[in-house]
């Protein structure tokens, strides 16, 4: 009886390589009291980010999809899925043994690798090693290998009697209804040249960012917007205006990103890492990670301090800076579109786009099939990259282009200092709020309030509210707060 099974085997919480030898004592064993033969599905080293993605309510394949052991469990449950339309014959386990000693060199070597990287940089120390593993997000890009067994034995569908679902197919992989992330943009302005290659796109972007904002500015300096009957505005107000918040800017977005968006606590515990613009092998990455959010707190409060010190009218200086940061606003947001980053929720739009560095799901999964098939994503097996929204052009047209234009007509009509500070903030924060359920949140954060256990790929519900979402909310309240403030206090002085 028990040969009418199709038992398979999988070792779980694995620390030691050493311990994979146990699967072919099981094997033995089985052989030999019970009768039967195992498959091996592959092994799954122990991660203690699983017990942090338990306590967060997530399955580690949605806490940290690119990790060693969320991929390790795509790869078992696609053999799960491929292996119930096969027939194993002894060759078949045999194969299936060394495929998934094979695979857990891999995983072993990718770990190790990242382990040794960080003690190499001085990132920790060997005494912070088993502290660093817990807290680190062991990341891969691809998988090395693909299960060559189950990919060369998989039975092919005959092709005669071509199926109404092969017709779709063939018809849409010659009309995809998708686009790809152009192959010739790179991260770097001249990728692969010496020197020139420390240059980036997103650098670049700031500096188009915050001369277009300075221009903007100076054509409402040049107007006489923030002449007072006392003071004249001069070319020096205006360069210490801009560096006072521009430096108070990058310190406020730096610093939140890294303390908000750090689950795993390591700038909390090397903060002079903060600013350190060099990844673990010395290679100049430059000041990845930037929060708008804090980049607003910290830029306000520039803006404050100069006025203060100066004796300059703070809201007139503010308005005019909240007509000119959506001008800037939009290069910054292309930025994130030339690096390939902070991308939407996957789509079947035909505007969809597929980014590389995007998180990757099993062909084996029906609705992931299904959904690629709807779209013309052609599936060969293993991990397939689905269209997502292009969310940081919709922010840059919407948070940038939109606003500025809006803003811009309105410059010489506002009823009272402080207008557009608030409006600002009420245009960002709806504008933002909106497009967060087009953009996929950080799988690290997940919803801040849910309605629904969905994943951050998939956008099912307007009540699994994000973190953005959040930031906004408090935006909007504070922009209205300040429309009416001073709208009742500007009444009252009249």
């Amino acid at each position: 009886r028990m040969k009418q099974f199709h038992p398979r085997l999988v070792l779980n919480m694995v620390d030691d390589p050493k311990d994979t030898d146990k699967a072919y004592k099981i094997r033995r064993s089985c052989a030999e009291y019970l009768g039967i033969d195992l498959e091996h599905l592959g092994i799954v080293f122990r991660d203690p980010m699983q017990d942090v993605a338990l306590a967060s309510r997530l399955p580690i394949t949605v806490y940290k999809p690119q990790s060693i052991l969320s991929q390790a469990v795509y790869r078992i449950a696609d053999k799960i899925l491929q292996s119930e339309t096969m027939v194993f014959d002894q060759e078949m386990r045999d194969d299936s043994f060394s495929a998934a000693d094979t695979e857990a060199e891999t995983d072993y070597a990718a770990k190790m690798s990242y382990v040794e990287d960080l003690i190499g940089s001085g990132a920790v120390t060997t005494s912070e090693l088993a502290e660093t593993i817990k807290s680190q997000q062991y990341e891969i890009t691809q998988l090395k290998k693909e299960n060559n067994l189950l990919k060369s034995k998989l039975i092919k569908p005959a092709a005669q009697n071509e199926t109404r679902q092969s017709r779709i197919r063939r018809i849409q992989s010659l009309m995809p209804l998708y686009i790809n992330y152009p192959s010739w943009i790179h991260p770097q302005i001249f990728p692969g040249v010496p020197f020139l290659g420390l240059l980036r796109w997103y650098g670049l972007m700031y500096v188009f960012a915050f001369v277009t904002a300075y221009l903007v500015f100076q054509k409402q300096v040049n107007e006489g917007a923030l002449n007072t009957p006392a003071h004249t505005v001069t070319d020096d107000d205006v360069f210490g205006f801009f560096a006072t918040g521009i430096l108070m800017l990058l310190l406020g977005a730096r610093i939140a990103s890294c303390l908000i968006y750090d689950d795993a606590l390591f700038y909390l515990k090397k903060p002079w890492l903060i600013f350190w613009p060099f990844d673990g092998q010395g290679n100049f990455t430059g000041l990845q990670g930037m929060s708008y959010h804090g980049g607003v707190i910290g830029g306000f409060l520039g803006m404050i301090i100069w006025c203060r010190k100066n004796k300059q009218p703070m809201l007139k200086w503010i308005d005019a800076m909240g007509v000119s940061i959506p001008a800037g606003y939009t290069f910054g947001r292309l930025g994130n579109f030339l690096n390939g980053e902070l991308f939407g929720r996957i789509t079947t739009k035909p505007w969809g786009m597929v980014f590389p560095a995007a998180q990757k799901f099993s062909s084996s999964i029906p609705w992931v099939a299904e959904f690629a098939e709807e779209v013309g994503v052609e599936v060969t097996g293993g991990l397939i990259n689905l269209p997502r929204h292009p969310s940081q052009l919709y922010e840059a047209f919407f948070e940038g282009v939109f606003l500025f234009i809006i803003f811009f007509l309105l410059r010489k009509k506002k009823p009272f200092d402080g207008f557009f500070t608030g409006l600002y903030f009420i245009g960002y924060g709806v504008a933002r709020f909106i497009i967060e359920y087009f953009r996929e949140p950080d799988a690290n954060m997940g919803y801040i309030i849910r309605a629904t256990d969905a994943p951050t790929y998939l956008n099912d519900s307007l009540l699994n509210i994000s973190t953005g979402q959040i930031l906004c909310f408090i935006m909007i309240v504070t922009g209205a707060t300040c429309l009416i403030g001073h709208a009742i206090w500007n009444k009252k002085k009249n």
